[in-house]
């Protein structure tokens, strides 16, 4: 999971590092060079679909950094710490039960007093000075 993360963060930092190399900002053209083109239809190519480009294990852009590998130490199957009760206070469990508020038919019963008033249109909600 910690590769993993990283690989992303790698990739996110040197994407934006292209991005930020190719941009020229130039605060006097205001016009839009893309403006009269013609819109094109997207088209799947070779590479979008390519297994070697996708497949994670076959990527060489990172180095990969593995975890050490789980293994199951002594304290983990010792039966002294697992079934040892005094060193925990524990408190009995309380069962649940069923109040007289829960079912009490005022406590749900919803009046006209307690339902929201419909929303209206008011005339500041129409005017054309306050949205432009």
């Amino acid at each position: 999971m910690k590769t993993k993360i990283k690989q992303v963060t790698a990739a996110t930092f040197f994407a934006l590092l292209l991005m930020a190399v190719g941009i020229k900002a130039d605060a006097s053209a205001t016009k839009l060079t893309n403006a009269n083109k013609a819109k094109t239809t997207l088209q799947v190519e070779d590479w979008m679909i390519d297994e070697t480009i996708w497949n994670a294990s076959e990527m060489s852009f990172f180095t990969y950094e593995t975890d050490a590998a789980l293994k199951v130490e002594d304290w983990m199957t010792n039966h002294r710490i697992w079934h040892t009760h005094s060193h925990f206070n524990f408190e009995p469990k309380i069962a649940l039960e069923v109040e007289p508020w829960m079912t009490d038919k005022a406590t749900w019963a919803i009046t006209e007093t307690m339902a929201e008033k419909k929303l209206t249109v008011e005339n500041w909600m129409l005017d054309s000075k306050i949205w432009e």
